[in-house]
Parts: C-alpha cells; sequence; structure tokens
C-alpha cells in the first residue's frame, strides 16, 4: 500500500511540474494538450508492459 501511495505522489509531481513548466514555455493554452499527452503515456506505459511481460513469460525465461 505504502508503495502504491508513493507511486501516486510521484506521477501526480510529475504532472504537476510538468504542467508548470509547459506553462511556462508554451503559455496556459498548452496545458490541455499536455494533459491529454501525459494520460495517454500513463496508459500506453501500462498497456505495453502488461505486453512485454506476457511476451516475457510466453518466451519461457522463467522457470
Amino acid at each position: 500500500m505504502l508503495c502504491l501511495m508513493l507511486f501516486a505522489f510521484t506521477i501526480l509531481g510529475w504532472n504537476y511540474f510538468g504542467e508548470r513548466y509547459i506553462t511556462y514555455l508554451f503559455g496556459v493554452k498548452s496545458i490541455l494538450p499536455y494533459r491529454i499527452v501525459f494520460i495517454l503515456s500513463i496508459a500506453f506505459g501500462a498497456f505495453e508492459t502488461r505486453r512485454y511481460l506476457r511476451h516475457v513469460k510466453s518466451q519461457k525465461l522463467y522457470k
């Protein structure tokens, strides 16, 4: 449970500071595209990790 909480705070921190940097560099109108890309990258990473692990498991590298 502790690891999950730390992971959640890390993701929230990356999102917050990323928004601040994007706002500084490109202005307020760039926040929505940043949020969309951020959420899609989290989902993509989660699904690709599952697919990768399934592939590794099918290769029978671990016995």
